[in-house]
């Protein structure tokens, strides 16, 4: 038989378990949004990246059809924009200077933008690429 003072003890052990697993709770959901953010963050970027490397490939898809190709493109590309401008280097006859420029705007509130700087050398047969910056503009 139980005494009468032990009567409400499994009542408050019970209510001291619960409120610890709500408590790992909360933290873990809270972990899961944080990890949710941090990844959303990275494909954005990751995203900005390939359409600025499309820009560059756009580029270098001109210059193989015409190598006096000066110019410059905006181009809409998935949920961003590119713009690309070849320029021609002024020491070197077969070098192009390529800036490919993007903003990818996922959201109104963030925009994420990369810029490519790629120099590349004009052959007969082919276009090598001599040299690749990637830079993060400050806006």
């Amino acid at each position: 038989m139980k005494k009468p003072d032990q009567r409400g003890s499994i009542l408050l052990i019970a209510l001291g378990v619960v409120s610890l697993v709500s408590l790992f709770a909360f933290a873990a959901v809270g972990n899961l949004v944080s990890m949710h953010a941090i990844l959303r963050n990275s494909a954005n970027w990751q995203r900005t990246v390939a359409i600025a490397d499309a820009g560059v490939e756009s580029a270098i898809a001109a210059l193989r059809n015409d190598a006096d190709f000066p110019g410059e493109k905006d181009v809409a590309f998935d949920g961003g924009t590119f713009s690309t401008k070849v320029t021609k280097d002024a020491s070197a006859k077969n070098i192009r200077l390529i800036r490919s420029r993007c903003v990818l705007m996922p959201s109104r509130r963030r925009a994420y933008r990369k810029e490519l700087l790629v120099t590349v050398r004009l052959s007969p047969s082919e276009v090598e690429i001599l040299s690749r910056v990637e830079r993060t503009p400050v806006h």
